[in-house]
């Protein structure tokens, strides 16, 4: 038996290497660890919860938001953007990583009929969310403690208690901004699963449009928030659906171009 060898040379390995090292390093996807198909599901379930009710019982405004979570092994995650409230409607605009090229993802939530949908500006889609929960009992205790300031808004510390109509009572502690009718600058899980710790900044006392708490002209309606992301994966992918019926791209869709509040 004659074994034969050969000679690579040293440039073509070099170049294989470069090739496999640039094929194994996945893209920004949606299902990244920290991105929107882990933390948007959470995000939705802490605004249609109480704490969608602590926000919008108060005057018309805007500001910037964060929202912190842990994993299940304790290391923080953190969703933050932009938060109007009008009428008691709220819409996010959420911003999960910055290496995320998923465009905007938010949600827009009616917090007295307990109804609004999540959407996704690149896929030009929105899918309907649901609260089954309703409130019956708030109880707001103040917390006795020194005036502290949040961004120059004196504020103070409340524990609120909030009975729900499945038998359940959250528990959430608040800084309450004085000068700001005391809307929550802060707002803190005492007994929610998974914990999270709202913050807002830049609190702005306005009107928002109300066109902005409707669904977008011309996207498509999915089925569920899991469909819209799962397409959204597909298209990250490459892969393009034509049928909006089948829960595909409308690919009718004209760019909003950029947002003005």
């Amino acid at each position: 038996m004659i074994i034969r060898t050969f000679r690579i040379p040293l440039l073509l390995l070099m170049a294989v290497a470069a090739l496999v090292s640039g094929c194994s390093s996945n893209p920004p996807s949606v299902y990244a660890k920290g991105g929107p198909a882990e933390l948007l599901p959470r995000l939705a379930a802490v605004i249609t919860g109480p704490v969608g009710m602590l926000l919008t019982n108060k005057n018309a405004f805007s500001s910037e938001f964060t929202i912190q979570f842990q994993d299940g092994f304790g290391n923080p995650m953190q969703v933050s953007g932009q938060i109007l409230m009008r009428g008691g409607k709220l819409r996010l605009e959420a911003v999960f990583a910055k290496t995320m090229a998923t465009g905007d993802i938010g949600l827009i939530w009616d917090a007295a009929s307990r109804g609004g949908f999540v959407f996704s500006e690149d896929l030009q889609g929105y899918a309907p969310i649901y609260g089954a929960v309703q409130f019956t009992n708030l109880v707001t205790q103040l917390v006795i403690s020194p005036i502290d300031r949040m961004e120059g808004h004196p504020v103070e510390k409340a524990n609120v208690s909030v009975k729900c109509s499945d038998g359940q009572s959250k528990g959430y502690q608040i800084l309450g901004a004085k000068d700001l009718a005391g809307l929550p600058l802060q707002i803190t899980s005492l007994n929610s699963l998974p914990p999270f710790t709202l913050t807002l900044s830049q609190v702005r006392l306005e009107l928002p449009g109300e066109e902005l708490f409707l669904p977008p002209d011309g996207f498509t309606r999915y089925a569920s928030e899991t469909a819209m992301l799962n397409e959204l994966g597909t298209r990250q992918l490459g892969g393009i659906r034509d049928k909006p019926e089948d829960g595909g791209i409308n690919i009718n869709y004209k760019p909003t171009g950029p947002k003005q509040y």
